[in-house]
């Protein structure tokens, strides 16, 4: 796992998924992938993020809270709400994306697809058991009380 800058990961094939934790443009879109985050360091890197996409698994935060605070900082405290909220029975905090295009659509109810939780990623601590990976734009929703994300 890494977070913004720190993002540089280099030859860690056999560690999956990973997931960087809003990866930052500056210094970044314009490095090798030998020298970032890549969608090639693992089978499967699991990204939350605010801007571009290169991951196996591209999660982004759909609220208003993205319009009030750098949301840039937002996401290490997702991942941190979802180990606070972590239950072994799987009752706590799921952050569960959808595969959508835009936030738009996903804030107006237009990414909603038929079919069972399981087929969705689960964003966070409780995805590292989520296996059914798709390559794709996934967007989940969040609470806009940045000290309760999840709702809960």
């Amino acid at each position: 796992m890494s977070f913004s800058l720190n993002n540089t990961v280099t030859e860690i094939y056999d560690v999956s998924p990973f997931t960087g934790l809003d990866p930052a443009g500056p210094l970044f879109s314009r490095r090798p992938p030998t020298e970032r985050l890549s969608d090639t360091d693992a089978k499967v890197v699991k990204c939350i993020h605010t801007d571009s996409d290169f991951g196996t698994e591209d999660a982004y935060f759909a609220s208003l809270l993205k319009e009030f605070t750098c949301s840039h900082s937002l996401a290490h405290v997702i991942y941190l709400q979802s180990i606070q909220n972590y239950s072994p029975t799987g009752d706590g905090c799921k952050f569960l994306a959808l595969p959508c295009f835009s936030a738009q659509q996903f804030q107006t109810g237009k990414c909603f697809t038929c079919g069972p939780a399981s087929d969705f990623p689960i964003i966070g601590y409780n995805g590292r058991a989520y296996t059914n990976y798709k390559t794709g734009k996934y967007f989940f929703g969040t609470t806009n009380n940045v000290k309760d994300l999840c709702g809960k």
